[in-house]
């Protein structure tokens, strides 16, 4: 897996992702899944954490655990996680648009 952040010129910021390739990998043979859930105030890690992502967030009554699911979509597809918009999650910078004159 990796994680990072892509450049968004427009809006003086930058796009957190989180890639993650499939336990299945043959060749290049398949597909990229690009998840972006996001919104206002709600982060696209909440698919990965709740709906379709390798990974689960539990908690028992002494900590909270990062587990890995086997019945997630990365059995099937690569896939990216994509923060969006500006200033939702690890995503990050001015949420005004620049326009050029």
């Amino acid at each position: 897996m990796y994680t990072g952040t892509l450049k968004v010129d427009d809006a003086d910021g930058e796009y957190f992702y989180w890639f993650f390739y499939s336990p299945n990998e043959v060749g290049n043979e398949l597909p990229l899944a690009l998840w972006m859930n996001g919104g206002p105030g709600s982060s696209s890690l909440i698919g990965l954490f709740t709906e379709n992502g390798p990974l689960r967030v539990s908690k028992t009554l002494e900590e909270f655990k990062v587990e890995y699911l086997d019945s997630s979509w990365v059995k099937i597809a690569h896939m990216v996680f994509v923060d969006q918009p500006i200033d939702v999650g690890f995503s990050f910078g001015s949420t005004e648009i620049r326009t050029e004159k």
